[in-house]
């Protein structure tokens, strides 16, 4: 049985370049190995893609489509810093690009 690594569901904003054009998309899921993104108009099956995240760069190949999502293959697989940068909306300072409740519910 090959070995898939854990995929974590998420729900965060990207650019995707594919061909040199920048498209807008968002991760529904992640894992160090690839990843799923919600986007229109979905990149073709085996497309190379670079997926930007703040000041990175991380290169995939489209493993399979629909209309408007495309599951990505990242090549090299994505660190564990990298992976949890993303997941958790951190971005390369160490600050949150998310804004973050302080305090108590009322």
């Amino acid at each position: 049985m090959k070995y898939r690594a854990h995929r974590y569901p998420t729900r965060f904003p990207v650019t995707v370049d594919i061909g040199g054009t920048g498209v807008r998309a968002v991760i529904t899921s992640i894992s160090s190995s690839g990843a799923c993104l919600n986007m229109q108009p979905a990149p073709k099956t085996g497309q190379m893609l670079t997926l930007r995240h703040t000041n990175t760069r991380h290169v995939a190949k489209v493993k399979w489509a629909t209309e408007d999502k495309a599951g990505i293959a990242f090549s090299p697989p994505l660190s564990k810093p990298a992976l949890d940068r993303i997941r958790f909306g951190v971005n390369q300072i160490g600050g949150h690009t998310r804004p973050r409740k302080i305090g108590f519910a009322g």
